[in-house]
């Protein structure tokens, strides 16, 4: 028991697309990260590689079975298709050069053509690659 009371404290919940650009508490923009992350990251954009990892959870993966089952015990509304929606729009009207957080205060300069290929689908393309 004590080793979980120290572990829960290790972890807060994130938006993954900052609340101060897109106010949305559904299971679909929330992610578990270190306290210490949580709070460096602030209201930063994450890095593509943070992206790439955040997108898995609208594939068929374990980590989309994972918020599934979350919602289904808890009622927790998702919105996939809201957040996703949000996030290409968010990221690719970004300006060359923005700053996206990688980890801790590293950030990385905003890479247009890596983001392009992987968010410049049509809504109907389906999950990110």
């Amino acid at each position: 028991m004590l080793l979980f009371r120290r572990l829960a404290r290790a972890w807060d919940v994130n938006h993954f697309i900052p609340w101060s650009r897109h106010p949305d508490n559904s299971l679909d923009n929330l992610v578990a990260a270190h306290s210490s992350c949580n709070n460096a990251k602030s209201a930063s954009l994450a890095a593509l590689s943070h992206l790439r990892q955040w997108s898995l959870r609208f594939t068929d993966t374990g980590t989309n079975q994972a918020i599934e089952a979350v919602h289904a015990v808890t009622s927790w509304p998702r919105r996939p298709d809201r957040v996703l929606a949000t996030a290409r729009a968010t990221y690719l009207w970004l300006p060359a050069g923005t700053r996206l957080w990688t980890r801790s205060t590293e950030y990385e300069q905003l890479d247009s053509a890596a983001f392009r290929n992987l968010l410049d689908r049509s809504p109907d393309a389906g999950p990110l690659p």
